[in-house]
């Protein structure tokens, strides 16, 4: 259900990034999931697919905010790494979410990271990733994306993150990923981690623009932080496209 606070006029803009898929011809497209999250938290979602660094320079100056959302691995190359576990990048889509990530977080273009997306966003701020933890949540590959595997531990008590689960110190997680973030990016500090191993579950910006997870949160709507997560940033995206600081 549409989030019934916005009024249709003020609804802010919301870039959803996209990948390739398919073949003869590929395709761009994205899980309906994202658009079903944002359009239901408020926001117009509008699917960004890779193009040329002038197009994305120009649709991200019209964006009220982005969602960097999960894919494939982000090229090792991209922060100095050579492949030690990675799988095919898409070359394009790494291009196209390497600048706007980079442009985006110098305006403080409001953004939401998942999981790919963290990863992006990390790398794009001169952060590392573990490219390949082997065994890692390998059981929840192949069951529902809606369903909890694990919790994350919520470490940073003051971030917008511990605000969106409602001061919880922890909260249920889906897992579909391989990788998670290795040396933190610039500007960034770590919100949530995984109470088993350590690893970091989520990240933050300093300046308040920047909020990612390493999970799923489109398939968890049902529960109450996860709607949070992207109503976060619609209500973020409403405020600058109303000029607020």
């Amino acid at each position: 259900m549409i989030d019934s606070s916005m009024e249709p006029s003020s609804r802010p803009l919301i870039g959803i990034t996209c990948g390739a898929f398919g073949t003869e011809p590929p395709k761009f497209g994205q899980n309906q999931a994202y658009i079903r999250a944002i359009d239901e938290a408020g926001g117009v979602p509008l699917l960004v697919p890779p193009m040329s660094d002038d197009a994305a320079l120009v649709l991200l100056s019209r964006l009220d905010g982005i969602l960097f959302t999960g894919g494939p691995d982000v090229d090792p190359g991209l922060y100095s790494q050579v492949n030690n576990g990675s799988l095919e990048p898409d070359p394009g889509r790494d291009a196209t979410e390497l600048l706007l990530a980079r442009a985006a977080a110098a305006s403080r273009v409001p953004i939401l990271g998942i999981c790919r997306g963290q990863q992006m966003i990390n790398v794009a701020l001169n952060g590392t990733l573990i490219q390949d933890m082997a065994g890692h949540d390998q059981k929840a590959h192949g069951r529902p994306r809606d369903e909890i595997t694990h919790s994350v531990e919520i470490v940073e008590r003051s971030s917008a993150l511990a605000k969106i689960a409602s001061g919880s110190s922890e909260i249920p997680v889906n897992s579909f990923h391989h990788q998670v973030i290795g040396r933190v990016g610039e500007g960034l500090k770590v919100t949530a981690r995984s109470p088993e191993d350590g690893h970091i579950e989520g990240i933050e910006s300093e300046d308040g623009s920047i909020v990612a997870v390493q999970c799923h949160p489109e398939h968890l709507t049902e529960h109450a932080w996860a709607r949070e997560l992207f109503r976060d940033l619609v209500e973020r995206a409403a405020a600058r496209s109303d000029g607020l600081p």
